[in-house]
């Protein structure tokens, strides 16, 4: 497990495996929120919908920390 990965499960998320190297999913059931990490694209869904069409969510510092980490991973920062 990666130490991002280990990040985001220690926030309550869960890992959507996916056999595509530029697309990983995380799920939290508890506050129904996914985070999509594509190359060149971070989304953020809630309720189904794309955040930007949803309630307000606050997404943390921790998450940003378990995001940032996973592109550095991945070599995406350009």
């Amino acid at each position: 497990m990666s130490k991002a990965d280990k990040m985001f499960e220690d926030l309550g998320y869960e890992k959507y495996e996916v056999n595509v190297n530029e697309y990983f999913e995380y799920t939290n059931k508890n506050e129904d929120v996914k985070i999509i990490l594509m190359k060149g694209s971070i989304l953020i869904k809630t309720n189904s919908r794309l955040l930007v069409d949803a309630k307000p969510t606050v997404v943390y510092a921790k998450e940003i920390q378990a995001i940032n980490e996973k592109v550095k991973e991945l070599g995406w920062e350009e």
